[in-house]
């Protein structure tokens, strides 16, 4: 999809008015966002690629300002289909406004001329079956209860807020 054609809550085009001064603009910022946390993409320094899909790719990332470590997903622009423009504005429209803690925090969403970044929490833990592997394939039932317990108030906050997670 062409860069003009984007929906209107990405900036249609680099008219040289932007919050960073490097044609980069900031689309989102939560009120949760850690001070002093980069919002561009040069803030960010990849330590790890994570998973990388057709159109995005997400990184553990350390902040050249902060020190924090997050994840960083990003979407490459020429990559996004129609439908996957609107895709990827509901996920920021959403996710930005999630706040629980079962629930990985958006902390801010940015562009650059041919990508659009996620900057998120980043679970240092990993995922329940990266665990559960390392843990040789068993855990104890006080450990799968908080598990499964966490799990579910997630998915009933979503729920309440007429979520569905796939």
């Amino acid at each position: 999809m062409d860069f003009d054609q984007t929906p209107n809550w990405i900036s249609p085009a680099f008219n040289g008015d932007n919050t960073s001064g490097s044609g980069e603009r900031v689309i989102f910022l939560s009120p949760d966002c850690p001070r002093g946390l980069a919002t561009a993409s040069a803030g960010f320094a990849l330590q790890r690629r994570v998973y990388q899909g057709k159109a995005s790719a997400l990184y553990r990332a350390s902040c050249r300002q902060s020190g924090a470590t997050v994840a960083l997903k990003s979407y490459a622009k020429s990559r996004l289909s129609g439908l996957n423009w609107g895709q990827v504005a509901r996920e920021v429209r959403l996710h930005g406004s999630l706040r629980h803690p079962a629930v990985i925090q958006l902390y801010a969403a940015f562009e650059d001329a041919h990508s659009i970044h996620l900057v998120m929490e980043y679970a240092a833990g990993g995922d329940v079956f990266g665990a559960l592997r390392a843990a040789g394939g068993r855990c104890g039932e006080a450990q799968a209860l908080h598990v499964v317990r966490s799990c579910l108030e997630g998915v009933a906050y979503l729920h309440s807020r007429g979520i569905i997670h796939r």
